[in-house]
Parts: structure tokens; sequence; C-alpha cells
């Protein structure tokens, strides 16, 4: 059960830092060509969140690629690159599109981005190195965590719990979660 480690963005006083999301998918970036050997998942609280932060790593990743950014895109809806596959998963995916990506993550030989919602949740039997994760209630960070290094077949994996805001400054997480469950 010590699987992994869970990291909290907290200031000195203990409380959530707030991170802008245009701030943060910079983070993610860096954090996706720095660290060239991890398989990572970002699990955000809403669809629009998921598919930004998707669109802004294929543009970005396309360019130091030098690879036209749509004809990356296989049969699968997966952003194909050299040593990476791109993976956006989410409610608005239809079903037989959502199954087919998530055997190729369980199947594929190459490092995965993958980009998705709470559907990550329940019923999703993958595992990843890294997982960034916006506020959510205990039991949703705790059922994200178990796809981070699931079979401990490495070494221990790593969770960083955020707490992401919108340019109106309103937390992601308060269009999903009752306050009281946070």
């Amino acid at each position: 059960f010590d699987r992994v480690e869970f990291n909290f963005d907290l200031d000195e006083s203990g409380k959530f830092n707030e991170i802008e999301f245009e701030s943060f998918k910079s983070k993610i970036l860096n954090e996706v060509t720095e660290n060239n050997y991890i398989n990572l998942m970002v699990v955000l609280n809403t669809i629009s969140s998921c598919k930004e932060l998707y669109e802004f790593l294929k543009e970005k990743l396309s360019e130091q690629c030098d690879v036209d950014p749509e004809k990356s895109l296989d049969e699968d809806g997966i952003c194909i690159f050299p040593d990476t596959d791109l993976i956006n998963l989410s409610t608005n995916i239809l079903p037989s599109f959502r199954l087919k990506r998530i055997n190729r993550i369980k199947d594929g030989k190459k490092r995965k981005i993958v980009i998705t919602t709470q559907l990550i949740e329940a019923g999703v039997d993958i595992s990843v190195d890294v997982i960034y994760r916006d506020m959510a209630p205990l039991d949703c960070i705790i059922q994200s965590a178990g796809r981070c290094n699931r079979n401990n077949e490495k070494r221990k994996g790593k969770i960083y719990v955020v707490l992401l805001k919108d340019k109106n400054e309103r937390k992601f997480c308060s269009y999903i979660y009752d306050p009281q469950l946070i």
C-alpha cells in the first residue's frame, strides 16, 4: 500500500496555493518536455479545461517535433509523436473511442501523456508514473491516485494535488463539487 507519494501545493500556513490555469498549462508542458521518461496523467474537473490543456499540449509538442498537429492524429484520435502518445479522455468522447484509447494506454510501448476528466476514477485499469489532480473531494483524489503505479511495478508514483482557477478567479472544483465536499 506504499505505492504512491502524495504532494499538496500548500503555502506556509497550510492553505492551498491557487494556480492560474494558464500557468498550470506551462507547468505541465515543462513536466512533459523535461521528464521525457515518465507516463503522466492530468485529471481535471471540467471537460473544457481538459480539452484546453490537451489542445495546448498538442500544439506545443507539434511545434517541438516539427509536425502538423492535424496530421499527427491517428484513427483512434490519439496524437502520435516520435516517442510520446498524447491522449485525451472525457465524457464528450464517444464510448467506443474512449475504450480504444484506454486500451492503447494499457498496451502501448511508447510514453503516454493522458489528459482526462474524473471519468478515469472508476473502472479504468491503467497505470502511470505521475498524476496531477485538480482539487476534489478526498475520495476522488484517492480514486485518481489508484491509477498511479497501480501494480507496484516501478519506483514510487507521485500524485500532485493542485487548486486551479480560471481567468475569472473561480476555482474549477467549484463548477463540479459542493464546497462542503471540498
